[in-house]
């Protein structure tokens, strides 16, 4: 703002009396003094400052731009102190997207934690297949069991998801017998990671598959119903009291991340949102890792 610097000039000068004291406040030289002064003067059409060789004053129409400038300034400062106050308190809208199952078993239950320590927040859970895109600013972080790449993205790790296998109480004595020989319910092949397909390609070989789905949710209902096995998330499988576990599966685990735009980290609701994340995934390391049931 060309004009309010002008004025940040003129304010110098009638503080410090002599545009050298103006220089060494503004951190300019005392010719830049001169020349902005000058540019006011000529855009306001009137004098303002009355210099000699050895004195300065001001002329009578400099008193009422002065006292203008002073209501400005305080009225700047004040803005930018409430700019301040908001990046740097937690409150207002934060987006999170995740996986169905992470949103609705791991991220939901803690939401009252959340509140208990930031009453101001409001939280926007998003819980599907399809990554948001951070940088395109659909959501602000991103809770992932796939390591998301992208220019500005930070990304830390935040635990580990394990995988195993849960049926009805009709099919694990069949189940643990025969294993090759009882139906499979899998997540849709699509939606294995790269270094997981190997994995599960052979964990499949000759083996009877009856479902696929990219809803570990569809599957747990499949399985509750008594159509098979089902390959889920331990988070998953643990809370369903009408499955029971058949084994876990260690060549299936997933590490998760999360994820947040450089920009937006530097927001304080985000900051303390991702924090809090991590601090989550922390706690539930045992229930993530199938090591432990729900409760």
């Amino acid at each position: 703002m060309e004009g309010w610097d002008d004025l940040r000039v003129l304010l110098a000068v009638h503080r410090e009396k002599s545009f050298a004291g103006a220089a060494r406040r503004l951190g300019v030289d005392a010719t830049t003094v001169g020349r902005r002064l000058s540019a006011l003067e000529e855009r306001l059409g009137v004098r303002l400052v009355l210099r000699s060789r050895h004195t300065l004053s001001f002329a009578p129409a400099a008193a009422a731009v002065i006292a203008r400038a002073e209501v400005a300034e305080r009225a700047i400062e004040e803005a930018m102190g409430l700019a301040s106050q908001e990046r740097t308190r937690a409150r207002g809208l934060v987006r999170i997207t995740t996986t169905e199952q992470l949103a609705a078993l791991l991220i939901a239950p803690a939401l009252p934690s959340l509140r208990g320590q930031y009453p101001e927040l409001e939280v926007e859970l998003r819980g599907d297949v399809d990554v948001a895109d951070l940088a395109g600013r659909e959501a602000d972080i991103a809770l992932r069991a796939a390591k998301v790449q992208g220019d500005g993205l930070l990304v830390r790790r935040a635990g580990e998801l394990a995988f195993g296998w849960y049926a009805a109480p009709r099919w694990v004595g069949p189940a643990q017998r025969e294993p090759d020989a009882v139906p499979l319910l899998v997540l849709s092949p699509s939606l294995a990671q790269p270094g997981e397909r190997a994995t599960s390609r052979l964990l499949l070989q000759g083996r009877h598959v009856v479902l696929q789905s990219p809803s570990a949710q569809v599957l747990r209902e499949a399985a509750a119903a008594g159509l098979g096995v089902a390959l889920l998330p331990c988070l998953t499988g643990e809370v369903d009291g009408r499955l029971v576990r058949v084994r876990r599966e260690p060549g299936l685990r997933r590490s998760l991340w999360v994820v947040v735009h450089r920009d937006q980290a530097r927001i304080a609701r985000v900051r303390a949102v991702s924090t809090w994340l991590m601090a989550l995934t922390s706690s539930a390391r045992q229930r993530l890792a199938g090591e432990q049931a729900e409760g």
